[in-house]
């Protein structure tokens, strides 16, 4: 912990009770994000709570502890980074659909974790990366804002093509592609 952490949390417990709760509300320290992992350093806000990334929708947190590889620590947790992004794009895509079809309708998604499901999304981007005072790296993924309307539409249509029996059989005259247009793509 560092000094002037120090030097705050002794201010802090100084104070009255009634003082104390109105500066710890608007303390930094309470506003301070740790590590998941540590007890030490400051993390980047995207790392609380929910990941929020300026420029970027449906973003989310892939990580991995230390590996003998900084290399496969990258690629690992980058792959969970992606994996989550695309269950994301996939529920906003299945959302999307089933706002066009009947109230009734269920729709299985695919398996986001599905490596070739993945490599279908090529708008996901590594946006950051920061690693832990105990080495565990976090990796912030997303789509960049200029990107998300086509790749809400690949996971649309992948949602189709995995329920595609079933909305044949529900509507049988319905341009199933055409589910998935929008006015933006």
């Amino acid at each position: 912990m560092s000094l002037i952490q120090l030097a705050k949390r002794a201010a802090v417990v100084s104070l009255s009770r009634a003082a104390g709760a109105a500066l710890l509300l608007a303390s930094p320290l309470v506003l301070a994000c740790p590590f998941p992992d540590s007890d030490r350093g400051e993390a980047p806000a995207w790392l609380c709570d929910e990941p929020l990334f300026d420029g970027a929708q449906y973003t989310a947190v892939g990580d991995k502890s230390r590996v003998p590889s900084i290399s496969l620590q990258n690629r690992l947790a980058g792959k969970a980074a992606m994996v989550a992004v695309t269950g994301k794009l996939l529920e906003a895509g299945r959302d999307q659909l089933l706002s066009k079809l009947p109230p009734a309708t269920r729709l299985t998604l695919p398996e986001a974790d599905n490596l070739s499901v993945v490599a279908r999304f090529d708008g996901i981007r590594v946006l950051e990366k920061t690693q832990s005072p105990r080495r565990h790296l976090y990796v912030l993924a997303g789509v960049p804002d200029s990107e998300a309307d086509a790749q809400l539409a690949i996971a649309c249509r992948e949602v189709v093509s995995a329920n595609r029996k079933q909305l044949r059989k529900a509507m049988p005259e319905t341009d199933l592609a055409a589910l998935c247009l929008t006015e933006k793509n």
